[in-house]
């Protein structure tokens, strides 16, 4: 079922549109294979055309739907070639980052993000929403970037990681790894403190890769959602 985001005052109905059908194809709402047409998406936001057309091509440069004239609008599967490039540029980019961010942060931002670390605790210690931690878990890292005045990289590794956030989606449901992505979130934040790139590289690392192990069980599980 179609979830509705809160329409920003700045966004213009293409891109209000286009948000809120990604969140909703990064969360499953729309599963890979799915149909979703025009005329539909039009009655559900009570829109012209225009932006909702405009939208689906917008999703479609994401890879998130593929657009078939004369047939209709599908949306994608995912592809483990474009989730193991996005896992590459992530590490590159996360990894370079760590000298300008021991610079520039301060202990104001470090607060921040251990208080981000504290919300997905809460959300384990307390059965809320699962799908909250998924969303804090982009934050925790787009924070980062953002303090180091690099939110257009930021927005460049999103761009490029919609395969990689559908599957982790399906790692933070299963729960399988958010014991470890708050540990290693705090350890995160420890290699910053103590500027000790060694220790912040290798959990970078390993973070990134926490989904890997599950890759073959999923695709076991959920085969209709992989090419």
């Amino acid at each position: 079922m179609m979830k509705f985001a809160l329409k920003n005052l700045k966004e213009s109905n293409r891109e209000y549109v286009y948000r809120t059908l990604k969140e909703n194809i990064i969360n499953f709402s729309y599963v890979p294979g799915d149909m979703i047409s025009e005329p539909e998406i039009c009655s559900l936001f009570n829109m012209s055309r225009t932006p909702i057309r405009e939208a689906f091509i917008k999703l479609s440069e994401d890879n998130l739907v593929n657009i078939y004239p004369q047939k209709g609008t599908f949306i994608s599967k995912i592809s483990t070639s474009r989730l193991d490039e996005a896992m590459f540029m992530r590490e590159s980019l996360e990894k370079s980052v760590f000298k300008v961010a021991q610079e520039k942060l301060t202990p104001e931002d470090i607060i921040e993000l251990k208080k981000l670390v504290k919300f997905q605790e809460g959300i384990l210690e307390f059965g809320s929403d699962i799908k909250e931690f998924f969303y804090l878990d982009n934050q925790f890292h787009a924070t980062i970037f953002n303090k180091c005045g690099f939110s257009s990289i930021w927005n460049s590794i999103e761009n490029i990681s919609q395969d990689y956030n559908r599957f982790r989606f399906l790692d933070t449901i299963s729960k399988i790894n958010a014991t470890k992505v708050i540990e290693q979130h705090s350890q995160i934040i420890e290699a910053l403190e103590t500027k000790n790139e060694k220790l912040f590289n290798q959990i970078i690392s390993e973070h990134l890769r926490n989904i890997c192990p599950q890759l073959e069980l999923f695709k076991e599980k959920f085969p209709n959602y992989f090419e």
